[in-house]
């Protein structure tokens, strides 16, 4: 069936497709916007606007609930877990190289997985094989909140070693390949994220220190912190909804990539 050709100048495709394609694909995007532009000449402008705010609304409500329940977990985090438990530490025992390796991979991952395992929750489902395998990590990463407390440096190692033997695993498996190679993505995008915003923040911080000395307060730097930290999640979350789309969304045959 041929479609009217729309007599206005909205776009039949662009931004407003793909930020569609973000929340439900872009086959499925596709149509629902083709759906909307087909109606565009009888219905008009105001119509078609309104009737796509409420489209995406519908569509995206559930990604905005992940996203946000995932800044509350990683919150969780650093004004619970590790603030508390930085009060209470005390120097640990001498750390090698390979063993402070194992610590700082655990704990970047830890980090990481603490937003991206209500994300998958709520975004993709509990029974989703990328939330339960981070659940697993979540409970393997769980041990690296404890490092700086004493004679905790060999649960530390352990948690480590069995959280990247589970990854390895994953990517081993023809069964959970995708949703391993989706979180290794994740985790290392997250962590490298995380390390360029927050080193932009740190010069651009000291950058204005020197042209404003009363900027630098520790309100300001808390404020810019939580915003870089919001952005750094906000690219782990693009990043592994995006490769779930392309390995997990049921291709033209209706099969669901393994």
């Amino acid at each position: 069936m041929h479609k009217p050709t729309p007599s206005t100048n909205v776009n039949a495709s662009g931004f407003p497709e793909r930020l569609l394609a973000c929340a439900v694909g872009r086959a499925r995007a596709a149509g629902i916007y083709g759906d909307l532009l087909e109606l565009l000449p009888t219905r008009g402008r105001i119509w078609f606007f309104a009737a796509y705010i409420r489209t995406l609304l519908f569509l995206t409500w559930r990604v905005v609930l992940a996203f946000l329940s995932g800044l509350v977990s990683v919150r969780v985090i650093f004004w619970i877990l590790v603030e508390y438990l930085h009060v209470l530490s005390i120097p640990s025992t001498p750390r090698t190289p390979l063993t402070k390796f194992i610590e700082i991979f655990l704990t970047s991952a830890a980090a990481i997985n603490w937003f991206t395992l209500p994300f998958f929750a709520i975004r993709f489902g509990k029974r989703d094989r990328l939330t339960l395998l981070s659940a697993a990590l979540f409970l393997s990463t769980l041990p690296g909140f404890f490092r700086q407390l004493p004679h905790f440096s060999l649960l530390v190692d352990a948690a480590g070693i069995a959280t990247l033997t589970i990854l390895t695993a994953s990517l081993c498996s023809k069964e959970w390949r995708n949703a391993g190679l989706i979180l290794a993505t994740t985790i290392g995008t997250g962590i490298g994220a995380s390390v360029i915003f927050f080193k932009i923040l740190d010069t651009a911080y000291h950058f204005a220190g020197k042209i404003h000395p009363h900027v630098n307060n520790s309100a300001v730097r808390m404020t810019f912190a939580e915003l870089t930290a919001s952005l750094a999640m906000l690219v782990v979350a693009a990043v592994c909804s995006r490769m779930h789309d392309r390995l997990f969304r049921p291709s033209i045959t209706g099969e669901t990539p393994a």
